[in-house]
């Protein structure tokens, strides 16, 4: 269980990698980042019941695109931006878990 917290760390460091810089690319591979998580996490269960959170992060983004605090080359909401909020909530359980 504890070995999982390095696995967490490399697959969000990769999810914001791939945000940062293949942003054309990130929904598909944040999928498959998603899919191998949920494949090795001991914490499946936990993992599920935590993901709501991700909304806080999601709503808090929305705003900020409304308020024009930042700003971003879509018409809607980015999909990319949305799973990168999942990775994030998921490493409350693992790599960021005290």
């Amino acid at each position: 269980m504890k070995w999982f917290w390095i696995t967490n760390f490399v697959l969000f460091q990769s999810a914001w990698f791939i945000c940062a810089f293949f942003t054309e690319h990130a929904p598909i591979a944040l999928t498959v980042l998603l899919t191998l998580h949920f494949a090795l996490s001991p914490t499946k269960r936990k993992d599920l019941q935590i993901l709501p959170l991700a909304l806080v992060g999601i709503v808090a983004d929305k705003l900020h695109l409304i308020a024009g605090t930042f700003t971003i080359q879509a018409d809607f909401f980015p999909l990319w931006l949305a799973l990168l909020w999942v990775m994030f909530v998921l490493c409350l359980n693992h790599s960021l878990s005290c």
